[in-house]
């Protein structure tokens, strides 16, 4: 049985709400990966490194078991103690952000708790299993490890026979910062377009934040990622509650426009890196020199997915949120994205493409969403969706609704070439791109074609 199978097994137990089977088989899968990993590892690793490895699975197996008899609890020791992730990045180059992400304490102890006969899983452990999953397979691009009838859960796997020698170039976050700006290439209009077709979901969640908040006026908002303060004004004018609006971003052009337009006394924006080290710090002057304490409020539309670490930056938010506080995160996932026909899968391509550069925007963020606000500290969390299609739309608003959603797909490809502009095959990608996206242009224009995308918004209250 390949690990896709298994992986489909995963959600239709989710979706059937047998929350304790989907647990049970993550776990299985996650310990099946690990030992797959280190066996790649001691393959892939040259000379300390894999010393590093080998004497780490001889000091966890008192010198008795190799890793094909160690358990998930001892693998978990032995990447522990020999720093193997750390050992992988240096050997491969692709920095293992989503893998940091992950609680293994947590994972350990669902995993014990399953061992229990009779314990039944709650839906919130068994989605974090599963998303343990999606991100270990993901990451290592461990995606159907075999295309035999094995059953992996009891027969030994060869690395050859699961693991590729080359990792595929992958859209890792890479803990770098993003290359990604508001102000580049033709972002600005895209954007634009982007506000007006979001529109319905942030009115929707600023509706329910504010009906869960205790204080109906003099409220003070934070907006992350509010790039030239469009989104910003046209987002929060339309309520009387707020009282002062802060916006921040760390595009310095961007940032200047937003203190040139004429928004009003009502709003303020400052540059500030959310990446920085003194993030949080920089954030409570920003709000004391506005003579404040705290705020409210916090919205950050399309900005997490370009962090390199979310939870990091939106835990440094909780500094200025006030106890009670309420935030909303809203993002998208190329998963979400369903098109046909498409017989030359035009849509799959474009996506891979511009997801296959480093550092410029994490394209799985919205299922990650609720994980990474519960990761925070945030709590009573509340998801919602919008699904806008071209099933519905005039051609000018299949234009718009393209250039939201695949016109600036060759962006990163362009953004890497400036850095590497003797990379030919970057250059060729990048004609690739553009041919894709001329011949899915004329695609979305014809009424028998169907493209559909969905927006992710979470909403948790500082508790």
């Amino acid at each position: 049985m390949n690990l896709q199978i298994k992986v489909d097994r995963i959600k239709n137990s989710l979706a059937s709400s047998a929350y304790t089977l989907a647990a049970s088989e993550s776990v299985k899968i996650i310990e099946i990966s690990l030992r797959l990993l280190l066996g790649e590892g001691l393959a892939k690793f040259k000379g300390g490194n894999r010393l590093t490895v080998i004497k780490s699975v001889m000091k966890v197996g008192k010198e008795e078991k190799d890793i094909e008899d160690l358990g998930l609890g001892a693998m978990l020791g032995v990447i522990r103690g020999s720093k193997f992730f750390e050992l992988w990045e240096e050997s491969t180059g692709h920095e293992l952000s989503a893998i940091r992400m992950i609680n293994f304490d947590v994972m350990t102890e669902v995993r014990n708790k399953l061992e229990h006969k009779g314990y039944e899983a709650s839906k919130y452990e068994a989605e974090f299993l599963a998303h343990t999953v999606e991100n270990i397979i993901h990451e290592f691009g461990l995606l159907k490890l075999s295309e035999s009838d094995e059953n992996m859960g009891e027969e030994e796997l060869g690395a050859e026979d699961s693991i590729s020698p080359t990792i595929k170039r992958r859209a890792v976050r890479a803990g770098k910062k993003s290359t990604y700006s508001p102000t580049e290439f033709t972002e600005l209009h895209r954007l634009s377009v982007q506000s007006k077709i979001c529109q319905e979901i942030d009115i929707k969640t600023f509706h329910y934040a504010l009906s869960n908040l205790d204080k109906k006026e003099g409220l003070i908002a934070l907006d992350l990622g509010c790039a030239n303060g469009y989104l910003t004004h046209d987002r929060f004018e339309p309520f009387a509650a707020f009282s002062k609006v802060i916006g921040i971003d760390r595009d310095k052009d961007a940032i200047e426009k937003a203190n040139q337009s004429n928004f009003g006394d009502r709003y303020a924006f400052y540059q500030l890196d959310a990446e920085s080290e003194s993030f949080g710090n920089e954030l409570v002057n920003i709000v004391h020199n506005e003579e404040l304490e705290k705020v409210d409020l916090i919205f950050s539309g399309l900005t997490v997915h370009h962090l390199s670490n979310p939870v990091k930056t939106l835990r440094g938010l909780r500094k200025i949120h006030k106890q009670g506080g309420v935030i909303i995160v809203r993002g998208s996932d190329d998963g979400s994205k369903l098109a046909y026909p498409d017989e030359e899968e035009l849509v799959r391509t474009i996506l891979n493409l511009s997801s296959s550069v480093k550092g410029y925007s994490d394209r799985q963020n919205g299922r990650k969403i609720y994980t990474q606000l519960r990761q925070s500290g945030y709590r009573k969390l509340k998801m919602f969706f919008d699904t806008k299609s071209t099933a519905s739309m005039t051609l000018d608003e299949k234009k718009d609704f393209f250039d939201m959603c695949m016109s600036w797909r060759v962006n990163p490809l362009l953004k890497a070439l400036e850095d590497i502009p003797s990379d030919n095959k970057l250059v060729d990608d990048i004609e690739h791109a553009k041919d894709i996206l001329e011949d899915l242009e004329l695609l979305f224009e014809q009424d028998e074609f169907f493209f559909s995308q969905q927006r992710i918004s979470g909403v948790g209250f500082r508790l």
